[in-house]
């Protein structure tokens, strides 16, 4: 079974955190240790590491970031913090393969930004305006991928 979590967190600190407290006493209350775990979202972080971050560390893979095609883990809109996260637990993160998006393979997973993403032509309908805030009427963050292959059993 696959426990999947979406969150949107406080823009706070304090809040965050008590947020994603809140989230994983739930999931270790209430998620059976051998299911699949997945939480992802607005974690609205603004750094790599940060205490909301650290509480879900011990339920969750949180250390492996997907990156855009130039190698930047930041998934707001402005694309200076990284908001935007796809946190599997250990069980599933066994399971993670590179991710691949037209010809380019990104082994921790990827951001997608059209604003920096060659050549959209591989990824059509895709236009260059779509993940711009000034375009896309409040896009505020990037999409967040992360592919896993479970075997059948």
């Amino acid at each position: 079974d696959l426990w999947a979590v979406s969150v949107h967190l406080s823009t706070n600190l304090g809040p965050r955190t008590t947020g994603a407290t809140t989230v994983a006493r739930r999931l270790a209350a209430d998620a059976p240790a051998q299911d699949f775990m997945v939480v992802g979202g607005d974690f609205n972080t603004d750094t790599e590491r940060e205490a909301c971050i650290d509480v879900l560390d011990p339920l969750l893979e949180t250390a492996v970031m997907p990156v855009d095609n130039l190698g930047s883990i930041a998934t707001s809109g402005n694309r200076t913090k990284p908001y935007d996260r796809v946190l599997p637990d250990d069980d599933l993160e066994v399971f993670r393969v590179p991710t691949v998006v037209g010809s380019g393979t990104y082994p921790t997973g990827f951001i997608f930004d059209t604003r920096v993403y060659t050549p959209l032509s591989e990824v059509p309908p895709v236009q260059p305006g779509d993940s711009d805030p000034n375009v896309a009427f409040q896009m505020q963050h990037m999409a967040v991928l992360k592919d896993f292959h479970i075997p059948a059993q």
